[in-house]
């Protein structure tokens, strides 16, 4: 990962706010595939993002681009519906200042945006009580609801680039990536080929059992307590949902996978949260262990195919996939 230079940064935020008066500039130390700096103009503040990773692939030049356009999608809906009778999106995102895909000025992509206010929610959780993370998630999932009725063409990448991936089914799309990996993997020999190939056939034989979506909805993909900011005013509201980084259109049922799993590990919360979500349809996750598993078993080949070309797999992590794969092929996860 390259560095910025802080004076060049200076210099393109002068010529796009049109003023030598850039105040505090200050390199965030969140740990990133990006650089984030926090700026003021006058008494506003402001984050650049920069993309700062070697791309993997031509998607990977376009992903900051992705996400400021998705925000600025969500913000236009949310003003063409918060005066008519309506519900509004109501998905708090930072405003998008400018989206720059030409290098030639700091040597790297980046996108200009409002900074919000408050502590991310990962920061708070411990220290609110029961009552106020039943507020919050109550809050927290009629926004995932609204967020999830973003709707697309095609099922796939949603970056405009040359040649993006994009499939006319879920099915067809898990399979595209499935069958992705597991050429990777069998190259690669990371892990052993006999057991690519049994998690293949178990998902590629299993597809026409799920209840997949038929249509192509957003799928944020990083709905992490670190991306979502709330500030207290007379009682916890949340300020923004971020990192739409790496955002794609499928089912979001896999959002809901990684938010059971990840933070809303009370039976309370969860029963709020899916109550809240769902509404009249009772969205019930047992009813989706099948796809959750196919998921799951995809996410683990993704990890160590894609996720893993400039974070070099340990032989600890390498491990710790073939036994996860094992596990889901054995049915004890």
């Amino acid at each position: 990962m390259s560095d910025t230079n802080p004076e060049r940064v200076v210099a393109i935020l002068q010529k796009i706010f049109s003023t030598e008066k850039i105040l505090e500039l200050h390199k965030l130390p969140e740990k990133t595939v990006n650089e984030l700096y926090s700026f003021k103009v006058e008494d506003k503040k402001y984050i650049i993002k920069i993309l700062t990773r070697p791309p993997v692939s031509e998607m990977d030049n376009y992903r900051l681009e992705k996400e400021a356009n998705l925000m600025k999608r969500v913000s236009s809906i949310n003003k063409i519906t918060s005066g008519s009778s309506k519900e509004s999106l109501n998905v708090p995102v930072p405003e998008i200042i400018h989206i720059e895909n030409d290098t030639k000025d700091i040597g790297f992509r980046f996108i200009v945006m409002t900074y919000v206010e408050g502590d991310t929610l990962e920061e708070i959780r411990e220290k609110i009580s029961v009552e106020e993370k039943s507020h919050i998630i109550t809050e927290f999932a009629k926004i995932v609801r609204n967020l999830h009725n973003l709707r697309f063409d095609m099922f796939g990448d949603i970056e405009e680039y040359s040649c993006p991936r994009r499939f006319y089914s879920m099915n067809s799309l898990l399979k595209g990536n499935l069958r992705r990996y597991a050429r990777i993997l069998r190259t690669s020999k990371l892990l052993p080929i006999k057991l690519v190939s049994q998690a293949q056939n178990f998902i590629e034989s299993n597809l026409d059992k799920t209840k997949f979506v038929s249509e192509p909805f957003l799928v944020h993909s990083d709905l992490h307590p670190k991306n979502v900011i709330v500030i207290k005013q007379d009682t916890w509201k949340i300020n923004a949902i971020l990192d739409f980084e790496w955002s794609y259109a499928a089912d979001p049922i896999f959002d809901l996978f990684d938010i059971e799993k990840d933070w809303m590990l009370d039976a309370d919360l969860v029963r709020i949260f899916l109550e809240n979500y769902s509404l009249d349809k009772k969205i019930d996750l047992d009813d989706y262990r099948l796809e959750e598993k196919i998921f799951k078993m995809i996410s683990l080949l993704a990890t160590i195919t894609v996720g893993w070309v400039f974070f070099h797999p340990t032989k600890a992590n390498i491990t710790r996939v073939e036994k996860g794969i094992t596990k889901m092929l054995e049915n004890e996860v």
